[in-house]
């Protein structure tokens, strides 16, 4: 995409099909298709919910955090977890990279004015693709700002310290980006410093954690050399 200018994309609202995806390697596990775009992680997402019945379905964090780390997903008022294929555990583990910036525009509607709740729906597909917030270069999300940049990887380790012994025990084994989101977002009783502890950790996750979803106990502690 040229600048900051959106395109108009021909999206039928009626089309179910999944996104045809090349893989880089030979498709049988999700890395092969982790260089996937936006548009076509979110249309497998698409695809995936109508045709399991999703239709009035809402998708929280906890399931996505299941998806990413078990390759299944339960929904309430199925008999058993959801199998995912290679390309649609992607598409999930997709939502929580860049600081869960997928999975905000999906909870945003794709960035209008629909309200955030942590969740996503099919509807929040459309509208996301419709209107063309998977492909604007704008940051969605409010912890993406000069101010969380003038931080570091020491300054967020210690913003986090009191927030995460409180919440997880003092001897919390791992935490997720989708742990974060609230806290980043100012929806907790957190403090200002650790609500840009976190949006700082959320901007730099994959420097710290890699791209799995999980940040360890060590990854955390490291954080104070590693940036």
């Amino acid at each position: 995409m040229e600048g900051n200018v959106r395109r108009k994309w021909n999206f039928d609202p009626n089309d179910y099909s999944n996104p045809n995806v090349k893989p880089k390697g030979s498709g049988k596990g999700y890395e092969d298709y982790r260089e996937m775009t936006d548009y076509q992680a979110a249309g497998t997402l698409y695809s995936f919910m109508k045709n399991n019945g999703l239709d009035n379905s809402l998708i929280s964090t906890t399931q996505v955090d299941e998806a990413q780390k078990t390759g299944k997903i339960t929904i309430p008022g199925k008999n058993a977890p959801i199998d995912l294929t290679a390309q649609q555990r992607a598409a999930f583990m997709q939502l929580g990279d860049n600081g869960a910036a997928l999975f905000r525009r999906l909870d945003q509607g794709g960035g209008k004015e629909t309200g955030e709740d942590q969740t996503f729906a099919i509807w929040d597909i459309r509208n996301a693709i419709k209107n063309g917030g998977l492909h604007s270069t704008a940051d969605v999300s409010p912890y993406h700002s000069d101010v969380t940049s003038k931080l570091n990887a020491t300054d967020s380790h210690n913003g986090l310290k009191d927030y995460l012994g409180k919440r997880y025990g003092q001897d919390w084994k791992e935490i997720t980006q989708s742990d974060l989101l609230g806290v980043a977002d100012g929806a907790t009783d957190a403090n200002k410093s650790t609500e840009l502890a976190a949006g700082w950790l959320l901007k730099n996750w994959s420097k710290v954690a890699g791209n799995d979803g999980v940040l360890s106990r060590q990854e955390y502690e490291d954080m104070k050399n590693s940036i």
